[in-house]
């Protein structure tokens, strides 16, 4: 949810869908030199960052949600075979 908010919202903040557009400053941070790899990684990070961060953010909050649901089962389940 909150992946798609951040994609569908980043057009109102003056952010475009083209790779013309894409910020390569960012993957010159830090480096005295040109090293492809890095580079790349850099770029990715900035580009990328949030969104993945949302994502994983999200991913952890089903889990715990998925966690208790589970939990909360099998505790019903017990005192079920417990009254049997």
């Amino acid at each position: 949810m909150f992946a798609i908010a951040e994609m569908s919202l980043s057009h109102f903040q003056g952010n475009s869908n083209s790779l013309s557009t894409v910020d390569v400053g960012a993957s010159f941070t830090g480096l005295t030199s040109y090293f492809p790899v890095a580079n790349v990684a850099l770029t990715f990070a900035n580009t990328y960052g949030s969104i993945v961060v949302a994502l994983l953010l999200f991913v952890e909050g089903e889990r715990e949600k998925l966690a208790v649901a589970a939990a909360a089962f099998l505790l019903t389940r017990a005192f079920e075979l417990v009254k049997a």
